[in-house]
């Protein structure tokens, strides 16, 4: 393994001086754009492990952690390493659930540094959730199970979509919303009886997630996806919110770009599942439910 960081270092080293950019220190003010383009577009994949390596240097936000998330899909092994890397390296916990899809890549190198992000951004998670002096023996109020939340997404009749594709996004919400803090996830197929008794057993306010594609479109070099959430009581289905999501996927419009595309709109709606969740739950306490 020693051997497959030798030679990603090589790559990395070659691929700056392309580029004129420094493997360590700060990116350039703004240069964020510039390097998600190089990721997205160049035909060298040195070039594109290199901008991924950069956007490590940048501050995280969506549009970046969407780059680094379609890295992780690139043909060439030494991107999807460097994407993985990156990763590791921003520090954002929104990048794990595109790391833990990526668990399973045919290269072993990939592989590693999957792990190796998972475990620096798993440890991020764990050090915002328990401070780090006067750390409580007990967990602390803000990890205990406040929510009890389903997911589903269904499909929508302008835009069609193969089972594979909504058993994929099902999953990805799935995996997306029980990492988030206090939140427990429901269990699929469960009568509305047993769904009031978990909620009054474990005293959690119950909340549903329907989901659904709400437009593709082409656009220049590329296509672009909507994904609607709509955030209701559970089990009584009352809107509390409704949220959306847009990502773009450039160099291609055809069924892997699309899923890419729609996997990263659903992503950008659920990253506003938490606060939703709060403001409800808010609003619940001030009337008094």
């Amino acid at each position: 393994m020693k051997q497959v960081g030798r030679v990603l270092s090589l790559g990395v080293c070659v691929s700056a001086l392309i580029l004129g950019v420094p493997v360590s220190g700060k990116a350039a003010p703004g240069s964020a754009d510039h390097f998600v383009q190089l990721l997205q577009n160049s035909s060298s994949p040195r070039v594109r492990a290199q901008a991924a390596l950069s956007l490590a240097q940048v501050q995280a936000n969506p549009q970046v952690i969407r780059a680094l998330a379609n890295g992780l899909h690139d043909k060439d092994t030494v991107v999807r390493r460097a994407s993985a890397t990156a990763m590791g390296q921003l520090g954002d916990p929104a990048s794990l659930a595109h790391l833990y899809r990526k668990r399973m890549d045919a290269d072993p190198g990939v592989r590693l540094q999957v792990s190796r992000s998972i475990d620096q951004l798993e440890s991020v998670v764990r050090a915002q959730r328990i401070p780090a002096s006067n750390a409580p023996k007990t967990a602390s109020a803000a990890t205990l199970p406040r929510f009890y939340v389903g997911v589903a997404m269904h499909k929508s009749p302008s835009i069609p979509l193969d089972d594979a594709t909504l058993t994929q996004m099902n999953k990805v919400m799935s995996e997306t919303i029980k990492r988030i803090d206090g939140v427990v996830l429901a269990t699929p197929q469960v009568s509305q009886k047993q769904v009031q008794a978990r909620l009054g057993n474990r005293q959690l306010a119950g909340y549903f997630l329907d989901s659904s594609v709400a437009k593709i479109e082409n656009v220049p070099n590329g296509i672009r996806a909507t994904v609607s959430v709509i955030l209701r009581t559970y089990a009584g289905r009352h809107i509390r919110a409704m949220l959306r999501g847009s990502s773009t996927v450039l160099g291609g419009s055809d069924r892997v770009a699309r899923n890419h595309a729609i996997e990263g709109a659903l992503l950008s709606a659920l990253d506003k599942v938490p606060g939703a969740l709060q403001a409800s739950d808010a609003r619940v306490a001030g009337l008094g439910m």
